[in-house]
């Protein structure tokens, strides 16, 4: 099993950073569906060998994090982030 390998020519916008915001919207998808849908998401991307792509971003509010979800498509979750 293979470490996911950060994608700077996939990421867009913002980059993600650790624990800076209380949502965080995760898509999972494959990097040939993604560019046969020219799927655009803005977030930093991750790739598996296999072509998995994981695409991160943070979110302030829930409504932001639900918004750029339903932008994003179904392979799109949104998590609540707890910082202690």
């Amino acid at each position: 099993m293979s470490l996911p390998q950060y994608q700077r020519s996939l990421s867009r916008g913002a980059p993600w950073s650790l624990g800076q915001s209380p949502f965080l919207v995760i898509t999972v998808t494959k990097r040939d569906l993604a560019a046969k849908s020219k799927l655009v998401i803005d977030g930093t991307a991750f790739e598996l060998d296999d072509g998995t792509l994981f695409i991160f971003s943070a979110a302030r509010t829930q409504q932001k994090a639900e918004a750029r979800a339903a932008a994003a498509g179904p392979e799109t979750r949104v998590f609540t982030v707890r910082t202690n």
